[in-house]
């Protein structure tokens, strides 16, 4: 409740307003107060024949102020919404690919429609996924459906609750990161009331459902419903998925890997293990250009991260000069609507393969991958302040 609020009503006002929220947001106590909150905005009457006459009903910004006072009373904090603005993106691509129209809602659609995933329908005012807007999402549902297969995927559908759009709530797919269990997070989006998503259901009947239907079991911690472990663990059941566990725990772990490795990038730290430069090396130092592409070092490769003919990010990768393959490698390229999805494709693809020496990429430490990527930082000299910052043209 900011200061505004706080000076607009008095104590018996807010403590009326804290009492309806039990009562369904119906507002009852002396007429004189209740007219007041309703003057205030907090309010309003509903208007019909004579079941309604004199009821009143809390507005929805006066159940938060009333939410948000009940909370600080009991010296609890709200759940802020959740803003990762690639992760609601990438939810906004996820559900409309489950809509047989490619429906986009509105609050994704404008960003999407810069990016040409989606187009606007001027008649009706909607959005819909273009040909590459559907090519992405599916592109992301094949990455989910490593941890979230389509039969679970159905079942969250039909008794969970909607991705992470323009709804009350939605949810997001993760990995836990020691025991490597899946979970699904329900999250309160930006421009959501948190009284509103503070009153949903948990997810009791989701657990059941996913028993009952999939033999899966979990449980719930909070906003988090935890799947059976992918190794044995006492926490949890292994979900029966018709697939070795060793098989679905790796591809768990190349996922975790990709995010490892667009972290490293990330960083702008001294001696990170990722070094960026950009491939016009050579030009004047006291002068600033915007980068034509980035280019980086990857267990004895190279890799070249710029935009296509279409305006795609594009990671291109190709063997390191002096690492000394046996057998060249021809080139290998990636593609993403952003440039953490294509340099993830990358690093998912390439996990597990052998470098030029012999090691397993994401696994071990190679002092041949050590010597290429010296020779690397020789050759393009870091420059520019890291991929945060990446501008392409």
């Amino acid at each position: 409740m900011n200061a505004t609020e706080a000076k607009a009503l008095t104590a018996a006002e807010l403590d009326l307003m804290i009492k309806a929220l039990g009562h369904g947001k119906q507002v009852t106590g002396p007429a004189e107060l209740r007219e007041s909150i309703a003057a205030k905005g907090y309010a309003y009457a509903l208007q019909g024949g004579q079941k309604t006459a004199g009821v009143m009903l809390l507005t929805q910004k006066g159940a938060d102020v009333a939410y948000e006072a009940k909370l600080t009373a009991e010296g609890k904090t709200i759940e802020p919404p959740f803003a990762n603005a690639d992760a609601l993106e990438d939810s906004a691509l996820l559900a409309a690919l489950e809509v047989k129209s490619g429906n986009v809602h509105a609050p994704d659609g404008a960003r999407l429609v810069a990016q040409g995933l989606a187009w606007v329908d001027e008649e009706c005012g909607h959005y819909f996924l273009t040909d590459d807007g559907r090519a992405a999402a599916e592109a992301l549902r094949d990455i989910e459906r490593d941890l979230i297969t389509d039969d679970m995927l159905a079942v969250i559908k039909q008794y969970g609750a909607g991705r992470a759009t323009a709804k009350t709530s939605g949810w997001i797919a993760g990995v836990s990161l020691f025991e490597h269990r899946v979970y699904i997070e329900r999250v309160r989006l930006p421009h959501t009331s948190p009284y509103t998503f503070s009153t949903l259901d948990d997810w009791t009947n989701l657990r059941f459902q996913l028993y009952s239907k999939l033999g899966i079991r979990a449980e719930q911690e909070g906003s988090r419903l935890h799947f059976g472990a992918l190794r044995p663990s006492p926490r949890g059941n292994t979900p029966q998925l018709g697939e070795r566990d060793d098989e679905r725990d790796e591809r768990v772990s190349a996922g975790q890997h990709a995010d490892a490795v667009w972290s490293d990038l990330c960083t702008q730290e001294p001696g990170s293990p990722f070094r960026l430069a950009t491939v016009d090396a050579d030009g004047p130092r006291n002068e600033y250009r915007p980068p034509a592409a980035w280019i980086f070092h990857h267990h004895s490769r190279d890799v070249r991260l710029d935009l296509d003919e279409n305006g795609r990010y594009r990671a291109t990768v190709t063997d390191a000069p002096d690492a000394g393959w046996a057998t060249h490698n021809p080139p290998a390229v990636f593609t993403g609507q952003r440039a953490d999805i294509a340099v993830k494709a990358m690093a998912r693809a390439l996990y597990g393969t052998k470098c030029a020496h012999g090691c397993g990429t994401g696994r071990d430490s190679c002092p041949g991958c050590d010597h290429t990527s010296e020779l690397f930082e020789d050759r393009y000299p870091l420059r520019g302040y890291g991929m945060r910052s990446l501008i392409l043209h």
